[in-house]
């Protein structure tokens, strides 16, 4: 299951990348973290309500893909994805 840390690691990156901010600061993602949670954030409650890792099979096998070498990128994780 996606942890709410993740999650909101995941928006942060999204809002930087909006500031042009190449980098978080030190206390960027807790403080972010706790203001989304103040403000009721929906991604918590649907993060508790939903099994992610029932949806693992069926996305290996979407994006399941032979790899020619070992050279560049490696794979993202299908859940995190989706």
């Amino acid at each position: 299951m996606c942890s709410k840390t993740l999650i909101h690691e995941l928006i942060l990156v999204e809002y930087c990348a909006l500031k042009k901010s190449t980098r978080p600061g030190f206390f960027d993602i807790t403080e972010r973290t706790g203001k989304l949670t103040e403000m009721g954030d929906p991604l918590v409650g649907l993060n508790a309500k939903i099994e992610w890792e029932a949806f693992r099979p069926e996305l290996n096998r979407v994006h399941e893909k032979a790899r020619k070498s070992n050279a560049g990128a490696k794979p993202i994780d299908v859940v995190m994805i989706f």
